[in-house]
């Protein structure tokens, strides 16, 4: 990424004299000169700046990695703040489930993790919920900003065997999840708010491996 620089605000630094040699230029002499130098020196800082933050080497994989961590600090934020957009995600509906057994001294329905089922279409709307918590808020914006770390240092490390499948495998996590929920836990149906995380793991899954190669030039 760059930023365009103006070469038009770049001053003239020197000049030639009267006797032909090279002679300072006084950028100071008036206020639009000065202005001027001040502009091409920020644009310049800039520039510098930026590059020096961006992933080194060729290709697009580092900065697909670090705009995705950078949309995954946002998702963790966003967990920690309120459950709208988490619910969005896992949408699904449950209802209490009848056919555990009684509580016992050795049993407690509360300790399963089948004391919710899938609502059927003719349940009662007052009695479903779904599976989203404040816990399970705060655990998904954790997981998420662990995984962030993880993708964002590797944007910048990807050389290295270790370090590129280890990101690689924090998609297969975040895949598998996905999967899973929906599939077989049943806490999400597939819909627009659910398409962004499918489409960003899987195309992470396909790319990393096509390209290791060319990255890696270490273990």
């Amino acid at each position: 990424m760059y930023l365009y620089l103006d070469t038009t605000a770049t001053p003239n630094l020197f000049h030639r004299g009267a006797q032909g040699q090279i002679e300072p230029t006084n950028c100071f002499g008036n206020q639009q000169t000065f202005l001027k130098l001040a502009i091409f020196s920020i644009q310049t800082f800039i520039m510098v700046s930026l590059s020096d933050l961006l992933p080194p080497g060729d290709g697009i994989l580092p900065y697909y990695m670090v705009l995705l961590s950078l949309i995954s600090v946002g998702n963790s934020a966003q967990a920690f703040l309120t459950l709208h957009f988490t619910r969005r995600v896992y949408n699904a509906r449950f209802v209490a489930n009848t056919n555990l057994p009684p509580k016992t001294a050795k049993f407690d329905p509360e300790d399963s993790t089948k004391k919710l089922v899938p609502a059927s279409t003719a349940a009662a709307s007052s009695n479903c919920v779904d599976q989203v918590t404040p816990l399970a808020g705060r655990l998904f914006g954790t997981w998420t900003l662990i995984t962030s770390i993880v993708r964002m240092y590797a944007a910048y490390h990807l050389q290295h065997g270790h370090m590129f499948d280890l990101a690689w495998w924090t998609y297969v996590v975040a895949f598998s999840h996905f999967s899973s929920e929906m599939f077989i836990f049943k806490s999400m149906t597939f819909g627009k708010p659910q398409i962004g995380p499918f489409v960003f793991a899987s195309l992470a899954l396909i790319w990393m491996p096509l390209t290791r190669s060319y990255y890696v030039v270490s273990p």
